[in-house]
């Protein structure tokens, strides 16, 4: 039972995040939702306000970096032991790129279920939906997956694309990706910021 709690709590901010997302017309790359899954989605973000969405995603920010924090100086120093000598780049990439995949794959939704937690005790808890147990249960089953999936591809790409980052063009279109990056985020957190508050039930 405290299971199924646990994972309607991160469910339910969960789907408040993509609900925001969904307005500005979003989607994470590789996630894919049935009819019946999206509409189980907006009814369960309805039980969540924007300060207590707000709320944890500051906690969660905190937990979040200092995990993964810990992973990754956890794997800079195993990529040291299997190649003492430090002549392999590629083992030192794919130290990083496991890093990668276990912070997104595993420590990410460890992370939003301390968040929640923390929610609560804090007295901000999202409201109880008329969604299933079952439902959230399969829903939350396949966003894991989801995002294990997503953690392996960027896991993969991770060493490839620092050592294109390493060439003349590559410097150049990670240049304009930081320009872009710079420029865009405000805008958009201010766009979600403002389709999240004004979003109607």
């Amino acid at each position: 039972m405290k299971t199924i709690s646990y994972m309607r709590t991160v469910m339910q901010y969960f789907a408040y995040h993509l609900s925001g997302l969904s307005r500005l017309h979003i989607r994470y790359p590789g996630f894919k939702f049935s009819q019946e899954e999206e509409q189980q989605l907006i009814e369960l973000a309805k039980g969540v306000s924007f300060w207590s969405y707000f709320g944890f995603c500051l906690v969660h920010a905190i937990f979040f970096i200092t995990m993964a924090a810990l992973v990754m100086s956890m794997c800079i120093p195993l990529a040291f032991i299997i190649d003492p000598s430090h002549q392999s780049a590629g083992v030192f990439f794919g130290c990083m790129g496991f890093g990668i995949f276990i912070a997104f794959g595993f420590g990410l939704f460890i992370t939003l279920g301390l968040s929640g937690i923390v929610m609560g005790a804090l007295g901000s808890k999202p409201a109880l939906t008329e969604i299933s147990d079952h439902a959230v249960l399969l829903l939350y089953e396949k966003i894991v997956c989801q995002f294990k999936r997503v953690a392996l591809f960027i896991a993969i790409l991770f060493g490839p694309f620092v050592l294109f980052g390493l060439t003349q063009n590559g410097q150049v279109v990670i240049k304009l990706l930081q320009i872009a990056t710079f420029v865009l985020s405000p805008v958009l957190l201010i766009l979600l910021i403002l389709m999240v508050m004004t979003r109607r039930d």
